[in-house]
């Protein structure tokens, strides 16, 4: 497999404010205008009514996306239409976004998506030119049964269209926004698993797919985490929402 880039994707969910985002994406932006990692690829993903605002941040840093991207945490996989309170991927792409979240678990399991429909945002993604970041990942109970792999494997089946061009990204729901994360070697046999489902499924394009990690990301374990072999980044959820600790991040991705 060739040297993939490494990723740092900073998922703010609903819990930024507008004024703290403003300062939260001044301050990361100022950080990746004044230093360069060309070998990380670093991503921001704000509310949806943070956007426009953030971009304009931005574009005032003169960042270049592969310095800064802007990212949106959903989209809708209709194109337009009535579609009350949903936002479609071209209306993402004609405001700068890059890179958008789908699948995410707490999509998956509050608003009762399928692996189907994220599927079909999947493809919208892609059809509006934006990077998919697909999340997969397993309950403690289905973790307890011995259902990782087979749960994963229906995830990949079914999210991913074929010959996928994204971003897979593995969060434990039982790991999400409890502090807790998988032992260096348990997440290194997951992420051999993952690796090898991929190679099953997308067997044209696995060796492509950059495999993130997700789940309580912190800055004083991340670069364990970078280490790990099959590893190309991180999606972090409430270290992102501090600037000072989502730049240690940055830093902990390591060259190659």
């Amino acid at each position: 497999m060739g040297t993939l880039p490494k990723f740092v994707i900073g998922n703010w969910k609903m819990l930024s404010e507008h004024a703290h985002a403003l300062k939260l994406a001044s301050e990361v932006a100022a950080y990746c205008a004044e230093h360069d990692h060309p070998h990380v690829k670093t991503v921001i993903c704000p509310t949806f009514t943070q956007l426009v605002s953030v971009e304009e941040i931005l574009k005032d840093k003169k960042l270049a996306p592969r310095k800064l991207a802007l990212g949106a945490q959903d989209c809708y996989p209709a194109p337009g239409g009535a579609f009350t309170g949903d936002i479609s991927a071209p209306m993402l792409a004609e405001i700068g976004v890059r890179y958008v979240i789908v699948g995410h678990s707490e999509r998956r399991q509050k608003h009762n998506e399928t692996s189907k429909f994220v599927c079909e945002k999947t493809v919208a993604a892609r059809d509006s030119k934006l990077t998919p970041v697909v999340c997969i990942g397993e309950t403690l109970s289905e973790r307890q049964d011995g259902q990782t792999a087979h749960v994963l494997g229906e995830q990949i089946a079914r999210s991913l269209p074929e010959n996928f061009e994204g971003i897979v990204a593995y969060e434990p729901i039982w790991a999400i926004g409890t502090g807790v994360t998988p032992t260096m070697e348990g997440l290194q046999d997951d992420i051999t698993t993952i690796r090898k489902l991929l190679e099953r499924h997308q067997p044209k394009t696995a060796e492509r797919i950059p495999l993130l990690y997700g789940g309580s990301v912190k800055p004083d374990q991340s670069a364990e985490i970078f280490a790990i072999k099959g590893v190309n980044g991180v999606l972090v959820g409430g270290a992102s929402l501090k600037a000072q600790d989502f730049v240690k991040i940055i830093q902990s991705a390591p060259q190659g």
